[in-house]
């Protein structure tokens, strides 16, 4: 399972892992959250040309990859360092195929609401289901 994996990836990484130990949540951030936190989402997934074989099903998923902080700098640098974490991975992921993951566009956002910064980056990961 693609989620999975990417929340393994992303917990093992020593650099991250200094900065947000397990605080790395699927798709909605805890009440009573402590920053810094990095949460996550499937926005999308394609899948092209899956109509001859149904075992080898190749899918291109779009993860929206989040991260939060009070401070704009230590969003920034999680943010940076997800992106090494991920960007132009190839290979096993856990127990999913990965055959490129790329960034395909970032932004950067105060959440006055919970008085923090959230710097997103939308990967493509393009595996095998």
């Amino acid at each position: 399972m693609i989620e999975i994996a990417i929340y393994n990836r992303l917990k093992k990484d020593v650099n991250i892992n200094a900065i947000v130990s397990d605080r790395i949540y699927p798709i909605i951030l805890p009440q009573n959250l402590v920053f810094p936190a990095i949460s996550y989402r499937k926005q999308s997934v394609d899948r092209p040309g899956n109509f001859d074989k149904a075992s080898d099903t190749y899918a291109n998923s779009f993860f929206q990859i989040d991260a939060w902080s009070e401070s704009f700098a230590v969003a920034k640098d999680l943010h940076d360092k997800i992106k090494i974490c991920l960007s132009n991975f190839v290979g096993l992921m856990g127990d999913d195929r990965i055959y490129r993951i790329a960034i395909e566009s970032e932004t950067q956002v105060y959440e006055s609401i919970i008085d923090a910064y959230r710097i997103s980056g939308i990967f493509e990961i393009n595996h095998k289901e």
